[in-house]
Order: C-alpha cells, then structure tokens, then sequence
C-alpha cells in the first residue's frame, strides 16, 4: 500500500482479457488474504485493454460438474468479499467487462469507468447469473 493507505490490485492476464481462470481466483483470494489493517482503499483494474473477460472458459469441457461447479462457487465468494471488505473496494474499469468481470465491477463499492469502459452479463445465456442481484441494488 502507498503512504495513504491504497492498495492496487491488477488482473494480469492481458493475453487473455484478464479472464478468470482457476489460478488468478485463487491469487485473488490470497491477496484478499493478505491485505492488512493499514489498507484503507483497494483499487482493482486489469492489465492491457481490457479489465476482465469473466470466466475463462479453458479447457472446461475437461472439467467434472463438480470442479466446474466449485469454479464458480470461488467466484461468488470472492464477489461477497469484496462486497464485504472493511476498505474502500474501487473498480477502476477500461475496456471490457463481462460476465464475472462485470460482477466485480459490481461488487466493488465505487465503480470508475473509463471512456472506453464496456459492461456485458452473458451468463444468462447459459444459467449462470452470479451478481445480479447486486447490479440491480446499485
């Protein structure tokens, strides 16, 4: 964290819009972990153009329901963090935001968008709805 208590958190998986693949949920959640009481601010933003392309898609086929399954239960959990986090949660957005991206987005007290800044909740498509809910509270 900086001198005033803000901490950056980047998505950094450019090469694949910043989508969320089992790994960066999990270094996402260790981060969260780590994060001590001289946080005040957490600001979240991708590297490259894009914020985050939602789930990552990868590879899914291979996955049992239950590994598939536990993949989004990771995800919603680290959604009720940061909707719970006692720091001031920031999504700074440029570019893209889909799906659980966008559900970050959500989830973050303060959401600053960029002009480029784009929004897209594609989960409908296939049943899975994870921030709907907090999109229609904010």
């Amino acid at each position: 964290p900086t001198a005033e208590g803000v901490r950056t958190l980047r998505l950094n998986r450019p090469d694949k819009a910043n989508a969320l693949s089992a790994a960066l949920v999990d270094h996402l959640h260790a981060s969260l972990d780590a994060i001590g009481p001289e946080t005040l601010a957490l600001v979240i933003r991708g590297e490259g153009r894009n914020f985050c392309a939602g789930f990552d898609f990868t590879g899914y086929e291979q996955l049992s329901e239950g590994d598939l399954l536990l993949r989004f239960v990771r995800i919603n959990e680290l959604l009720a963090r940061l909707r719970q986090a006692r720091f001031l949660t920031i999504a700074w957005v440029a570019g893209a935001a889909f799906g659980a991206g966008a559900d970050i987005a959500c989830s973050c007290a303060v959401r600053i968008g960029t002009p480029a800044a784009r929004f897209r909740f594609p989960g409908f498509q296939f049943g899975v709805a994870l921030g709907t809910r907090r999109l229609a509270t904010i």
